[in-house]
Formats: structure tokens, sequence, C-alpha cells
């Protein structure tokens, strides 16, 4: 069995492998669906693979009677979906996913970045808008791959699905905020903010449209992708969407797949950037950058005001082997 698995794991990676070999390459200032499994496959640091997280219980009926199996409960995060955050409508920093967005609102809502850089431009804030698209992580392949093994956990979309389109699926609530604007952390100061407020705040997740006000243009990206995240991990948002949901179980696999997104808070996801400045590592947004040098945004900025990440997310799973009884977290 040891060797049957063994076997498998190599098949799965080598036809990973061929996916990512296949991809169309590029290194332009945008992104292509090769270079962002590229960043995504060498961010081992995101994934937290933890072979032993516990175990599973599973009984097992036959002719001769019933008894208990026992299965290894493996943990590690899922870097779900892309979120791009850019400016010019129909232009997705993912440039394999501009069809997606293409032809809907080609003149509404133009973006605007004139203060993402930090010195003279920190002067006043200004309130820019962003467009945002989240969309199934190419990478996942690959996870989907190695799912059969009993060793990865599916993640809960697959790749290239869209989740969220500001300038086709939403163009109007993520314009014009009217519902957004009665929930009370619309109105209220300091509620949901990313950063401690007042001293250090990048932005509030509400009212979750395209208009940020900041004044640097990275953290308003960054305040636009987690305003989206906020809403396709959670169900009965008033946002036109498909919410990534909770069941990854599928196949021969039980899985846990998390809860929504918040904001400050490391375990519900974390963010990978991948354009236009590719990081290695998950981080949550809202650094505390008030008494330092040099800013968050600073080496962040790009002059076509194009950002992306992967959203990063915990998963639990066991191989199945019967019906499930229970489970145990070591």
């Amino acid at each position: 069995m040891a060797r049957q698995s063994t076997g498998k794991i190599i098949i799965s990676t080598f036809c990973a492998m061929l996916i990512l070999v296949q991809s169309n390459f590029s290194w332009s200032k945008t992104i292509s669906s090769s270079r962002i499994v590229s960043q995504t496959l060498k961010a081992m640091s995101c994934l937290k693979y933890n072979p032993v997280a516990g175990i599973c219980f599973w009984l097992v009926c036959g002719a001769h009677g019933c008894k208990i199996k026992t299965s290894v409960k493996v943990k590690h995060w899922n870097p779900d979906v892309v979120v791009s955050s850019y400016t010019t409508t129909g232009k997705s920093t993912w440039k394999n996913t501009r069809s997606y967005s293409t032809g809907s609102t080609s003149k509404l809502g133009a973006g605007d970045d004139t203060n993402s850089q930090r010195s003279s431009k920190r002067q006043h804030s200004a309130t820019t808008f962003r467009e945002v698209d989240a969309v199934g992580n190419p990478a996942l392949a690959a996870m989907w791959l190695l799912s059969g093994t009993g060793y990865m956990c599916p993640s809960v979309t697959y790749p290239y699905v869209p989740h969220f389109l500001s300038s086709k699926l939403d163009f109007i609530n993520w314009r014009f905020a009217s519902i957004e604007m009665i929930y009370p952390a619309s109105l209220v100061p300091g509620m949901r903010e990313i950063g401690s407020w007042p001293m250090n705040t990048w932005g509030a997740v509400y009212p979750r449209t395209g208009f940020v006000t900041s004044n640097e243009g990275p953290k308003a990206s960054a305040v636009a992708a987690q305003r989206v995240g906020d809403i396709i991990t959670r169900n009965g948002q008033p946002h036109i969407y498909y919410p990534l949901g909770r069941n990854c179980s599928k196949g021969r696999m039980k899985c846990w797949a998390p809860g929504p997104l918040k904001e400050m808070d490391a375990t519900s996801g974390k963010w990978q950037m991948l354009a236009p400045k590719a990081e290695n590592s998950c981080k949550i947004f809202g650094q505390n950058d008030v008494t330092k040098l040099q800013s968050w945004a600073d080496n962040k900025w790009d002059q076509d005001h194009d950002f992306a990440w992967n959203l990063w997310r915990e998963y639990s799973c066991c191989k199945r082997k019967g019906h499930f009884l229970f489970s145990i977290d070591f």
C-alpha cells in the first residue's frame, strides 16, 4: 500500500508539473497564470503542512460484523483565490482572466491612483476607485490531484472559477453602496478597521465598495482586496458573486473548510503578494508602520497601479474509510 501511495504522489506531482510547463510563461508587468503557479509553489511557508494533525475514526460494517478504522488527519493551507485589484476597467492584473470582465462596463468607474507614492504625495487623503476580481488559483490543480492520495486537502473551489467580478457581475453594488451603508460598520468609525483605529488604520472594511480613502495606493488596493475576501467567504451578502462556501469534502476525502475571512485575524486567512512585487510569504493586512521610517507601501508602488494577491486559508481533512464517527486533533 505504501508503494502504491508513493506511486500516486509521484504521478500526481508529475501531472502538476506538466500543467506548469505547458502554461504560457510570462514575466511581464501583468501577471500570467504560469507566474501565479510558480509563485504559489515557491510559498512553502504559506502551506504550513502538518501531516499528523489528528485522527479520524470510521465505522466499517460487513458480513462479519462491524469494526472501527482510523485515518490520519492532515492540516495545511490552500491558495484558494487570486484577488486582483486594479484601476483600469477590463484590464485585470491577471491577464489570462481579462476576458471575464471585458465588454461590460468599460467606461464606468475608471480607477485613480495619483496618491500611490509616499513622500510628496502624502499631503492629503484621496478617494480612489479599485476594480477587484477574485478567481480560483490555477495552482489548485496540483492540490486536487494530490488530494487523491489522502495527504492533501481539496479546496472549496477550482482553478479559474470566478467568484467576484466587480466590473461585470457586481458593477452596480461595487459602485453604489446603497445597501452597504445600512450596516453599523459603515456608520460607526472604528468598526471593522484594517489596522488599529484611530492611529494606525489602512481603511475600513465597510462599506464594501470599490471606493477607498487612502493616501497610499498599495494600501488602498489591499483594502479593496480585503473587502472582496470578506464578501466571497460569506453567504447571503448584498452583492452578485459566487461564494466560496464550506463544502470541501470530495470523493475519498472528508474535509473541513475554513470559516469567513476576518481582518487582522491570521487564523482566518493570509495574503501573499503576487504583483507588482512577488513575495514568498503570507501576512495579514494592517501592519503598524506609524513609527517606522518605511511604510508597508514603500517599494510596492506600480506605475500601472495593478496589484494581485493569493488568499491562503487553512483546511484539514482525512481519507475516508467508512462511515464517519468523529475526529480528534493533536
